[in-house]
C-alpha cells in the first residue's frame, strides 16, 4: 500500500499490524479487509512513506526527518495531519484519543467516557453504557470516531445515527433499547385525546384492557380504542396492551 493517505487519516507513514505483520495506512483500512482487528496501541513499527525506512512509532522519521503528522499521540500511536481541524485530544481517563475539541466534552467517571458538555447538566449516568454497541449501526460506541449522543431516557447512540433516525420528519420517536419517548410528546398526546373524543367507538368494542406504559413503566387499565391506549397514570400513549 503506497498511497499517501487513506479515507480516514492524512499521514506520512503506515503502521504495522503485529498479528499479520503487514503495513496499513490505518486500523480501519486494515479491519475492512482482515478477519482480525488492528490494535494500534500495540504497534511497534511504522514505515515512512517518503524513504520507506521502518522504525518505532515517533513524531518524525529518524532517517529523512519528515514529520509524519501534525498530531501524534505516543500512547495511541495516532497520526493525523488534520488534528487541529478535527479537534483531536487524548483523554487520560478514557485512555484513547477523542475528536471534537477537548473543551466541548467532559469525562464522566461513572459512565467511563467523554460526553458532550451540552448534556452535562441533564446527564443521566448509566455505568459502562458506552461499552455497548450502537443500537442502530451495531458498531462499537466507546472507541468510535463518531461522538455519542444521549437520548432523553439516557441511552446513547452515534451522533450520525441520531441524525439519520431522529432528525427527520419521518424519524423515530422512541428509544430502540427501552422504548421510552425520546421527545416531549404532550402536544401529540393532546391530539390523540381530541381524536378519541371525536371518533366514537361502538358500544360492543368499549371493553377494559390492561396495558403497560413504556414511559412510566407502570401497568394500568383503560377502555380500548383503536386510535391508542392512554396510560391513566402519566397520560402517555406510548403503551402496549397486555394479554
Amino acid at each position: 500500500m503506497s498511497d499517501l493517505n487513506c479515507e480516514h487519516y492524512k499521514r506520512h507513514c503506515h503502521l504495522k499490524c503485529n498479528i499479520c505483520n503487514e503495513f496499513y495506512p490505518c486500523r480501519f483500512c486494515h479491519d475492512n479487509i482482515k478477519s482480525h482487528l488492528f490494535n494500534r496501541k500495540e504497534v511497534i513499527e511504522i514505515k515512512c512513506l517518503k524513504c520507506e525506512y521502518i522504525q518505532k512509532p515517533q513524531e518524525k522519521c529518524e532517517k529523512c526527518d519528515i514529520v509524519f503528522a501534525k498530531y501524534f499521540c505516543n500512547i495511541c500511536n495516532l497520526f493525523d495531519d488534520e488534528g487541529d481541524e478535527k479537534g483531536i485530544w487524548h483523554c487520560d481517563s478514557c485512555g484513547i484519543c477523542r475528536i471534537g475539541g477537548k473543551d466541548n466534552f467532559f469525562h464522566c467517571d461513572i459512565c467511563k467516557s467523554c460526553l458532550s458538555i451540552n448534556n452535562k447538566e441533564n446527564h443521566k449516568c448509566l455505568p459502562d453504557i458506552l461499552n455497548n454497541d450502537c443500537p442502530f449501526c451495531l458498531e462499537d460506541m466507546f472507541n468510535s470516531r463518531d461522538a455519542a449522543t444521549p437520548l432523553k431516557c439516557g441511552h446513547y447512540l452515534h451522533s450520525n445515527c441520531y441524525k439519520l433516525f431522529f432528525e427527520n420528519p419521518n424519524g423515530l420517536l422512541r428509544c430502540p433499547i427501552c422504548s421510552k419517548s425520546c421527545f416531549d410528546m404532550s402536544k401529540y398526546w393532546e391530539y390523540l385525546d381530541n381524536a378519541i373524543i371525536n371518533t366514537p367507538m361502538q358500544e360492543d368494542l368499549k371493553i377494559n384492557v390492561n396495558l403497560i406504559c413504556c414511559d412510566c413503566n407502570k401497568e394500568s387499565e383503560t377502555i380500548f380504542n383503536f386510535i391508542g391506549l392512554k396510560c391513566k397514570l402519566c397520560g402517555s400513549y406510548n403503551t402496549k396492551q397486555l394479554k
